[in-house]
């Protein structure tokens, strides 16, 4: 971040504790979308409280666990996974 002309330290630091609460609130919002969105399904599915119960504890459980505890957030720029490039006559496996 670049200070602009006649801006302070202290501007700068509040423009970033400004962003960060932005950033915050957005990732709320979403992950308060997201359990609306499981509701519905739930909802949809006619699924009883017992079975909404066993499917959260199980989003809690390997290997689950990795994509459950750490969604993507659309703002998140994405790791593109490695390409192996085989060269003619080397085994594939």
């Amino acid at each position: 971040m670049r200070l602009r002309a006649g801006q302070g330290f202290s501007g700068a630091v509040d423009d970033r504790l400004q962003v960060v609460a932005t950033r915050e609130r957005a990732r709320e919002e979403y992950l308060r979308l997201t359990d609306e969105i499981d509701e519905a399904v739930f909802d949809a599915f006619g699924m009883p409280d017992r079975l909404r119960r066993i499917i959260r504890r199980r989003m809690t459980q390997f290997p689950l666990d990795g994509n459950a505890a750490r969604p993507r957030l659309p703002w998140e720029p994405t790791r593109k996974p490695t390409i192996k490039l085989f060269e003619p006559g080397e085994r594939y496996h």
